[in-house]
């Protein structure tokens, strides 16, 4: 396990990321084809009616950093008001996010 990380790019997008699902958007230029294909609009509207509610994040770190499949897998906590969340990445050796996960800790 890494020790978390401050300034970090992956950590950096990832809280962005975070920030836009909370408003129900992302930047879609981030995320291959098939990751696109499950944020329908209709996912981004739940993932900001449930997140939203939650408020900013207090805290974002990097709690892990490995290889797997190919793909880079990037994890994190997410420390908010009165939750702490659990959220994690695949990246695509091309850069582009495969999947971006979102669990209560």
């Amino acid at each position: 396990m890494l020790p978390p990380v401050k300034h970090f790019s992956h950590l950096e997008q990832a809280r962005k990321i975070f920030e836009g699902l909370q408003q129900g958007s992302i930047k879609r230029s981030l995320f291959t084809q098939n990751a696109n294909s499950y944020f329908s609009e209709q996912a981004l509207k739940d993932f900001a009616s449930s997140l939203a509610r939650l408020g900013a994040a207090q805290e974002f770190t990097q709690t892990a950093q490995q290889l797997r499949g190919g793909m880079t897998m990037c994890a994190y906590r997410v420390r908010l008001p009165q939750k702490t969340l659990r959220v994690w990445t695949y990246e695509m050796p091309d850069g582009k996010l495969e999947q971006y996960q979102v669990v209560a800790e």
